[in-house]
């Protein structure tokens, strides 16, 4: 898992200069992910890190770098120049590449109740707890010298990447999301067969 984040962060385009750090792996923040993971309820945990979540009802347990792949699919969906979400959420990517971010711990459950996907009651549950966390605004993900467009003022608020004023320019979302749930407890989101949300 490890790994996978830290491609991920070697690859951020444009690149960053310096390179973004490597997340190291923390047992204290796995143990903290695994023991959310293990509530078995899809939603975020309010422990005060960063936080991914994934899950998925396919039966086969998703490889790591599949995991990691879902959230930074949302590469696209991000615009460094005005610090958005282009009418998608994008804070899954946001947190894997956040520059201040060092630290890297994970938990999986495999859940027989509380499946955020309707109709199934079988599912596994990823929680990524990384800190320092990332997603505060004003800020951007990643970080470098001066003069570099990576650039990371990590101070005032954390980041609701549901709502248009955490950004300098609107996020649309493909679908609502009511306040205090998941995506994945919309009638649209709950058809899907993998969820995930970042916190």
């Amino acid at each position: 898992m490890t790994a996978a984040h830290n491609a991920a962060r070697a690859a951020v385009d444009p690149p960053a200069d310096p390179p973004l750090p490597p997340l190291s792996w923390s047992s204290e923040l796995a143990a903290v992910a695994q023991a959310h993971a293990d509530k078995c309820v899809f939603r975020h945990s309010a422990n005060g890190y960063g936080e991914n979540l994934f899950a998925t009802s396919s039966g086969a347990s998703p490889a790591p770098e599949n995991v990691v792949g879902s959230w930074i699919s949302e590469a696209v969906s991000y615009d460094l120049a005005s610090n958005a979400c282009g009418g998608a959420t994008c804070g899954h990517y946001t947190q894997v590449v956040w520059a201040d971010s060092l630290r890297l711990g994970c938990g999986i459950a495999s859940c027989a109740d509380g499946s955020p996907f309707e109709g199934v009651s079988a599912w596994q549950f990823w929680v990524c707890t990384y800190d320092p966390p990332g997603n505060f605004v004003p800020s951007v993900p990643t970080s470098g010298e001066t003069g570099s467009p990576w650039k990371s003022v990590v101070r005032g608020r954390r980041m609701d990447l549901t709502r248009a004023e955490a950004f300098p320019s609107p996020i649309r979302r493909s679908y609502p999301r009511p306040s205090g749930a998941g995506r994945c407890s919309t009638p649209e989101w709950r058809r899907r067969r993998d969820c995930a949300e970042a916190g």
